[in-house]
């Protein structure tokens, strides 16, 4: 790292935060903290996460200067929204337009799911089987699961968990989604 590099990752900062002069001060103070020893890096790492939640691009900046083994890891994180919920609800609904059992199947899978707390293994698991020949559109399916599924993963699955109906999963907005559209 250069000082040049230096001095425009503090004018990305200075530029994000041009209208929260507290968060640009507050990354200064910080700065001049660790160089007078006052705090030691674990303490940086820790706030530079917190000030910068909002803006990954600058945490993943701001590791370029810190040693490879104090490095940030952003979380990846599905990003579903109700369009693509909605997107895939037709999608099943036209691909089975002439099978309408296959799609009254599905939405009653998702309705027990909302119902009865079904695990995402158990939900998984029907859905296969109603999708047997439709792989494209089970791949699809798995985008809805939570992050962390044992299922979205496609690892050894361990013991499922139980889905609460308060779970803030993409599952649960395409079960939601399914109950507020009346489909």
């Amino acid at each position: 790292m250069t000082t040049k590099d230096a001095l425009n990752y503090l004018t990305k900062v200075r530029q994000i935060f041009q209208y929260q002069e507290g968060k640009y001060a507050e990354f200064l103070t910080l700065m001049k903290d660790f160089k007078n020893g006052r705090i030691d890096t674990n303490a940086v790492v820790e706030r530079v996460k917190e000030l910068f939640k909002e803006h990954p691009d600058l945490i993943l900046g701001f590791n370029s200067f810190l040693p490879p083994k104090y490095e940030i890891k952003l979380a990846k994180k599905k990003n579903v929204e109700f369009e693509d919920a909605m997107k895939f609800v037709n999608k099943i609904k036209n691909r089975f337009q002439h099978e309408v059992h296959v799609y009254n199947s599905f939405l009653a899978i998702l309705n027990n799911y909302r119902k009865d707390n079904n695990t995402i293994k158990d939900i998984y698991r029907e859905v296969a089987v109603l999708f047997e020949n439709h792989l494209d559109l089970l791949d699809e399916f798995t985008q809805f699961l939570p992050a962390d599924s044992p299922v979205a993963r496609r690892q050894h699955t361990p013991p499922a968990k139980v889905v609460h109906q308060d779970d803030d999963s993409e599952i649960s907005l395409l079960a939601r989604l399914l109950s507020q559209t009346g489909l």
